[in-house]
């Protein structure tokens, strides 16, 4: 029942995800729902799957991309404060620049949402199998490393676009524009980055995965007598509101951010830089100009940007697939 649990002051009443109404002769309430129960056993868990994933990476981009834009800033242009970088995305394209850059983000992570999620849960599953089931975060681990390796191949040329329309607005109209001119130099250039990146994010990812379904389904298991009961990965009793989720988002990712704010900025100054650049040359070069603070650049706003954007994927994610009665877990790039 609402207002127990682990988390009281986040429980809320239940609301049913995307639900919707419609018109009938019948006046039948169709909601999105009951339309997903006509869809063969066979190929409803992957269709659901890849409708909570489509809705964990618009809500985590949409949240995320104004916070991203001035961690960037703040990272690529020397002496860039808070109020500065937020000056000069006003002062470059008006209010709407916090934005900017939004569509390459959906173009890079929606496709990747969907690929990660579809690739974690088997291969998770397959390694607990082996193991049978006395391990299960070397399968957590093991799964959120492999997605994240595969999905960076989907997701890397649009963060490449993205950071280079912020950090020079006047340089392409839309990420369609932008796409053509990572290549000019050959298909190598649509991954620029991605080994600093896949250096980052493989365990930033393995352990925001391991944190986020261990507390929620810890969670899950202190709320037994909710009315609605869904099994996290066959642990848990109990169930966990949206809001507990962000919640658990929100504490998973201020823990993995600590780790790898120094290899994010790399990767920015990696990705914005127009010469070749290695992390060995550009760690030098950075600790050089500015100190060893220098990799520590842009934690608040890192660690803000993951908080927003992992919490809010993971929420609405595991949120969706419980909606629609399949087993719960968490995460989006």
């Amino acid at each position: 029942m609402a207002g127990r649990g682990p988390l009281p002051f986040l429980r809320a009443p239940r609301t049913a995800l995307c639900s919707v109404q419609l018109p009938s002769m019948k006046s039948i309430q169709h909601d999105v729902k009951h339309m997903f129960d006509f869809i063969p056993d066979g190929l409803r868990t992957p269709i659901v799957n890849a409708w909570a994933a489509t809705l964990a990476g618009l809500a985590a981009y949409l949240v995320a991309t104004p916070i991203e834009a001035l961690k960037t800033g703040l990272q690529t242009w020397p002496g860039s404060t808070w109020v500065g970088v937020a000056q000069r995305i006003v002062e470059r394209r008006g209010p709407a620049g916090f934005l900017y850059g939004l569509d390459a983000m959906w173009w890079a992570g929606v496709p990747y949402s969907i690929v990660m999620y579809s690739i974690y849960q088997p291969i998770k599953n397959r390694v607990n199998e082996l193991l049978g089931g006395k391990q299960p975060m070397v399968g957590q681990t093991m799964g959120a490393a492999i997605a994240e390796i595969i999905g960076l191949t989907v997701f890397i040329p649009g963060e490449l676009v993205r950071m280079r329309m912020m950090n020079n607005p006047g340089l392409y109209a839309s990420f369609l524009q932008g796409l053509p001119d990572l290549t000019k130099n050959g298909f190598g250039g649509m991954y620029r980055g991605f080994k600093v990146t896949m250096i980052r994010d493989v365990p930033y990812t393995a352990l925001q995965f391991v944190l986020f379904e261990n507390i929620r389904q810890w969670c899950m298991r202190q709320s037994p007598d909710d009315v609605t009961s869904y099994a996290l990965d066959d642990g848990g009793d109990g169930s966990v509101t949206f809001l507990e989720s962000l919640g658990v988002g929100i504490v998973s990712a201020i823990f993995a951010s600590t780790f790898t704010i120094p290899l994010d900025v790399l990767k920015s100054n990696i990705m914005t830089s127009s010469g070749s650049a290695s992390l060995r040359k550009m760690s030098t070069t950075l600790i050089k100009n500015g100190g060893l603070s220098s990799m520590f650049k842009g934690f608040l706003p890192y660690t803000v940007i993951n908080g927003a954007k992992w919490s809010s994927s993971m929420a609405v994610y595991s949120t969706t697939r419980d909606f629609y009665g399949l087993k719960s877990t968490g995460g989006a790039h």
